[in-house]
């Protein structure tokens, strides 16, 4: 997305067909997608750590992980790509590369509005440089 508002921007603006409202504008989409991607991308998203050594009753429990040798609370579960269990968590996003969980829940939410809205303002700001030129009448 960062790509696709910096190809039209220089792209559009190569041709001199982008005022300066629309520069700024991009600019503006295109850095605050970054910095939300960036926000997800580097944050934890709430790895569960063992409280204590769990007992053999508690081995037992369905809410024991295995692989993470844990009893789960409530809401945490075990990721099979990142290998982790995971407080809250939500989904494993492929597109961030990392687990959405309750550390980060509040950050994707951020990252998912920036980039609807950085396609929103690339659509149309490339729509409306492409709009015809119109002689004076």
């Amino acid at each position: 997305m960062v790509c696709l508002g910096l190809i039209a921007l220089l792209f559009y603006n190569y041709f001199g067909k982008f005022s300066n409202f629309w520069r700024v504008l991009l600019l503006c989409s295109c850095g605050s997608f970054l910095y939300s991607y960036l926000s997800v991308a580097l944050s934890r998203p709430g790895i569960a750590h063992p409280r204590n050594f769990p007992s053999a009753s508690e081995r037992q429990d369905h809410r024991f992980c295995h692989f993470c040798e844990l009893v789960r609370e409530r809401g945490t579960e075990h990721c099979e790509d990142c290998g982790v269990c995971i407080e809250g968590m939500d989904h494993h996003c492929p597109w961030v590369g990392k687990c959405i969980g309750r550390d980060n829940l509040t950050a994707f939410y951020v990252f998912l509005g920036c980039t609807f809205g950085n396609m929103i303002v690339c659509f149309i700001a490339t729509s409306v440089a492409a709009l015809p030129v119109r002689p004076p009448a």
